[in-house]
């Protein structure tokens, strides 16, 4: 979150989905992080319903003395939480974090209903610790978890549910869009996620430099490697255009200029964004990692990476089917954004929580 004045701006992608459950609760009341200043995804709630608390700004960082540095906030952070709990029906968490961690514990003192969401890897099999911890706790209670993708031997209360990014009039419209789509001539891959080493942007605009007589190339995000980012594509003289961070109506008009969705990433759940493209006929390339490759299929809606590397990815972009085969693999990608419509989440939320 963003103080802007006396109001908060907060991410726009978690926003949408808090809106479209606004309907179904009489009050939300959404606890985040402080944010510095306004990386350019947020904006300002459109339902009145849906209340806005920052927590005390307890960053951490990578290394152990960063990690330590969140100890002193421990104690408000609690104290903030079981305020909030004491005047709530039900409780979700969003972790990997620490404020997830410490509202799975009050599970253990406060009867509510509670629904914790695990963003990160829930397949990875070495976790940092803190991550571990969480994990461990949620396969070892009873509480409602939804998680991205799941082993056969996950315990019943963890279910599998779609992160949501349409409504069904706009996944109409955006399936309009990808219908007149076509494959020929030199084709527009889309970037989106966070500039950075870990989701592989320097592998990609390497990969580049190998096709970049037949297609180019769109990067939408912010993130700490953009400057090197940005000197690399100059360099080279590569066909890379750089939007930095945009609002999703932006994105939705890159979405329906686009042929290829790419995201060559090391670290993921499962992300939005491939889900998004799809809706608007966009083949997905990414990293065979997570559960991905549950939705993502080989050869038939979009095609997997199993090594993050420039000769991988230029290998992939270099082989690509022609139009016709395309277009086939375009649609397939449309079914694959049925199931991420935010009316299926809400009905899969209120099923699970038992919510009249």
């Amino acid at each position: 979150m963003y103080k802007e004045g006396e109001q908060y701006v907060v991410l726009e992608a978690t926003l949408r989905e808090m809106e479209f459950l606004a309907d179904q609760f009489s009050v939300i009341t959404w606890i985040g992080f402080p944010y510095k200043q306004n990386n350019g995804l947020g904006r300002l709630p459109s339902k009145a319903n849906i209340r806005l608390k920052q927590f005390p700004p307890a960053m951490g960082g990578e290394s152990a003395w960063q990690k330590l540095k969140i100890l002193p906030y421990i104690p408000f952070i609690l104290i903030q939480i079981g305020s909030a709990i004491r005047r709530h029906d039900v409780i979700h968490t969003r972790g990997p974090s620490v404020p997830a961690l410490l509202t799975i514990l009050s599970s253990w003192i406060w009867r509510r209903k509670y629904w914790h969401k695990y963003a990160g890897n829930w397949r990875q099999p070495v976790l940092p610790k803190a991550y571990a911890i969480q994990r461990y706790l949620l396969r070892r209670g009873s509480n409602f978890v939804a998680v991205n993708g799941r082993y056969a031997n996950d315990p019943p209360h963890i279910h599998t549910i779609e992160n949501p990014c349409f409504s069904k009039e706009e996944l109409k419209q955006s399936m309009a869009i990808a219908k007149e789509k076509t494959f020929t001539g030199n084709l527009i891959v889309l970037f989106v996620g966070r500039v950075e080493h870990k989701k592989g942007i320097f592998e990609l605009l390497a990969a580049f430099r190998h096709v970049q007589d037949r297609m180019s190339l769109h990067v939408v995000g912010p993130g700490d490697s953009m400057e090197k980012a940005l000197s690399y594509a100059n360099e080279n003289s590569l066909p890379v255009h750089f939007y930095g961070a945009q609002q999703r109506d932006k994105l939705n008009e890159l979405y329906a200029k686009a042929h290829v969705l790419i995201l060559p990433s090391r670290a993921e759940g499962f992300p939005k964004v491939v889900a998004e493209g799809a809706g608007f006929g966009c083949i997905p390339i990414c990293s065979d990692i997570s559960s991905i490759g549950e939705y993502v299929k080989h050869g038939v809606n979009g095609f997997l990476l199993k090594e993050i590397s420039e000769s991988s990815i230029s290998r992939q972009l270099q082989t690509l089917p022609e139009p016709g085969k395309l277009k086939e693999m375009s649609q397939q990608a449309v079914e694959l954004a049925t199931l991420f419509t935010y009316e299926r989440y809400a009905d899969q939320i209120k099923t699970k929580l038992n919510i009249d």
